[in-house]
């Protein structure tokens, strides 16, 4: 029995370390770039201060939807605007300027003059988005694609192996597995830096690898959609509702539409309104949790953009579990599931990460050196 115990630990072993030292460049670059991005927008928003808060103007009324929606007319087509619950944030305003562009480009608009005070891009921008292109694509395109995805698989294993190594032969040395001293030579701190800090990072570890995949290989989102029951980055968008035009009307102001989620929604949320084109087709309003322990599901409600009526409610907390899994996939990934709370905690864990491949390189070198020298 004990036999089999060692061999399966040396089995392990193995494993853990060739497959580190294969993709141990990899995933420190990976790691260290998604350390850079966790805070993107915070930093975005040091950068640029201007363009996302501004001073509050006491009896001043904060610019409608309707009048954001009338200055960016002529930019291209408005798709969403976005009113956040503090009055002193600008408004965001997603502007399709081309029927190519599929995303869109923000404005952010004064809250209180209405005027445009910036859009997205600018230098951090340019500069997170080379991070973003590091982290998923490796500025490889589709190959470096590949190979993300084939080192998070790698990482995967290499977390659970982690683990099955982190168990001690004996009980009595599990406090060993618990705390780090960094009181032995530079050999012993090494392992404890390394065993030690992987044990602890290992669970969110392991859910930043599982839900990043899902960026990576189609085969594993499809998959992964199957598992839960239900679609991983629901591009189709939320179910439709029906509704009926009445004769001889004409579509309420988007103002007073916001109004009926706010009136549902009495606190500082932040609140995202659709700007439909079609005449058949009801708004729908999102509502964002904001703080520093903001958790990322979100709620909507569709409108009826001719009568106000309150056409459906789709809280968050009356969804099946697995959609709601399957809709906190990329908050899960990034750390924003539980606001800026989570992201410091991720930012931290990621960081451990980042440095797994150079203690455990550290070690097999002075392994090596260690067996030269006998």
């Amino acid at each position: 029995m004990r036999n089999s115990k060692s061999l399966t630990r040396r089995i392990f072993g193995e494993v853990h370390l060739w497959l580190g030292i294969v993709s141990g460049l990899v995933l420190f670059i990976i790691c260290l770039s998604g350390a850079v991005y966790t805070f993107r927008s915070e930093f975005e928003q040091l950068a640029d201060p201007d363009k996302y808060m501004v001073d509050e103007q006491e009896g001043a009324e904060v610019v409608s939807v309707d009048r954001v929606i009338e200055l960016l007319s002529d930019s291209g087509e408005v798709t969403s605007v976005l009113v956040p619950g503090m009055e002193q944030r600008t408004l965001e305003a997603v502007v399709k300027m081309s029927p190519e562009q599929r995303r869109g480009t923000i404005f952010y608009v004064h809250p209180y003059s209405g005027d445009i005070v910036g859009k997205s891009g600018g230098k951090a921008g340019a500069f997170f988005l080379w991070v973003m292109k590091l982290h998923r694509w490796l500025l490889m395109g589709k190959t470096g694609k590949v190979i993300v995805g084939v080192s998070t698989l790698i990482f995967v294993i290499l977390v659970i192996s982690g683990l099955v190594l982190w168990v001690p032969k004996k009980l009595r040395m599990l406090k060993n597995g618990l705390r780090i001293t960094l009181r032995g030579t530079f050999r012993r701190n090494m392992w404890e830096l390394h065993n030690v800090l992987g044990f602890y990072a290992a669970p969110i570890l392991l859910i930043m690898a599982l839900t990043g995949l899902a960026w990576s290989f189609d085969w594993y989102r499809s998959g992964l959609g199957n598992v839960l029951g239900a679609p991983v980055f629901n591009r189709g968008g939320t179910e439709k509702v029906e509704m009926v035009v009445p004769e001889n009307s004409s579509k309420l102001p988007y103002a007073d539409l916001l109004a009926k989620a706010k009136g549902r929604w009495d606190d500082n949320s932040d609140f995202r309104i659709s700007v439909v084109q079609q005449e058949d087709t009801p708004v729908r309003i999102t509502r964002y949790a904001t703080g520093f322990f903001a958790f990322a599901g979100s709620d909507q409600m569709s409108v009826h953009p001719y009568t106000s009526e309150v056409l459906a409610v789709n809280l968050f907390s009356d969804r099946p579990l697995n959609e709601q899994i399957a809709s906190l996939i990329k908050p899960l990934h990034t750390g924003e599931i539980y606001g800026t709370f989570s992201k410091i905690i991720y930012f931290f864990v990621v960081l451990i990460a980042t440095s797994l491949p150079v203690t455990g390189v550290v070690m097999w070198l002075g392994k090596i050196r260690l067996r030269t020298s006998k």
